[in-house]
């Protein structure tokens, strides 16, 4: 089991930076309707799972950008509001990637949310709040999720060291935490990957990420795949945070150097999509991460 689920947390106490805040929001079981906003890895979908389970509500989930129609919200989400509670408490709605609704998705469910909200709590989750509605933002008590203070990282992935006898100095993992931008998340995985070394992890191992974006990107321009492809292997930098610092490149590449014309960039942007589209569901990532690379090196 991978470490970001292994060591996923229980508790309000394991939700770094918002804990205490998130818990007294839920202390009396009257959940409010809740709005996590920031960028991937901070802790939302966390927050809203332990806020479910820790008291014990029925609930159903819906990624936002797959079932993102008014027919959704007349079928399945209608008969749950509708039905009883097997326990007598209230159930909760959540909606994950709620900024990739559909317009009318958003104006029928201003009326499905005033109709439901004495029996129903919504939970949201997304990374792009300016996308939603200010008007379906009112209705929510919002906590934007930012990066935590290092120092509260560190106490967390110090567990993971001792549990996994993972050898890395407090300085390298200083480090690590800075080169994955506080993200919780980016460090977890970006710890068990290094753990593979199976050696005592030193600062040359916590490769600058957009160093490495720059090296793979002059390596494919040169039309050399099989290097750059080493050089991903040997960052051991997870799929998710390579892509979104690639795809920061190329935007400072098109927009601030002018280096990439708009056509170009456009195609690139769409294979991002694409790659980025499946990686989650993909069991093998390398694969998506290694299509991108090629896709890339055919435009540049």
């Amino acid at each position: 089991m991978i470490f970001v689920e292994k060591y996923k947390g229980k508790e309000f106490e394991d939700i770094i930076g918002y804990g205490d805040r998130i818990k007294s929001l839920c202390e009396n079981g009257d959940i409010p309707h809740l709005l996590f906003h920031g960028r991937p890895g901070m802790g939302k979908s966390l927050s809203a799972e332990i806020i479910i389970h820790k008291l014990g509500l029925n609930y159903i989930k819906l990624n936002a950008s797959d079932e993102r129609g008014i027919d959704t919200l007349r079928g399945k989400l209608k008969d749950f509001a509708m039905a009883s509670s097997s326990n007598g408490k209230r159930k909760v709605i959540w909606f994950d990637e709620f900024d990739s609704c559909s317009t009318d998705f958003y104006d029928a469910f201003r009326g499905f949310l005033e109709t439901y909200q004495k029996t129903v709590s919504f939970i949201a989750t997304c990374n792009h709040i300016h996308r939603v509605p200010e008007a379906i933002v009112n209705r929510f008590n919002v906590i934007e999720f930012k990066s935590p203070p290092i120092e509260d990282i560190i106490v967390g992935l110090q567990k993971i060291i001792k549990l996994e006898n993972v050898n890395i100095g407090d300085d390298v993992l200083v480090e690590l935490i800075k080169s994955c931008k506080n993200s919780v998340r980016g460090s977890i995985n970006k710890l068990e990957m290094l753990s593979k070394l199976n050696r005592k992890i030193e600062m040359s191992d916590i490769v600058n990420d957009m160093e490495l974006v720059e090296t793979v990107h002059k390596l494919l321009k040169e039309r050399n795949f099989p290097q750059a492809r080493q050089e991903l292997l040997n960052a051991t930098i997870p799929a998710e945070d390579f892509m979104n610092d690639y795809h920061s490149y190329i935007m400072d590449l098109s927009i601030t150097k002018k280096e990439l014309s708009p056509d170009t960039t456009k195609k690139i942007i769409e294979r991002f999509f694409e790659a980025i589209s499946v990686l989650k569901f993909s069991a093998n990532q390398d694969i998506v991460v290694e299509w991108l690379l090629l896709k890339i090196m055919e435009l540049v």
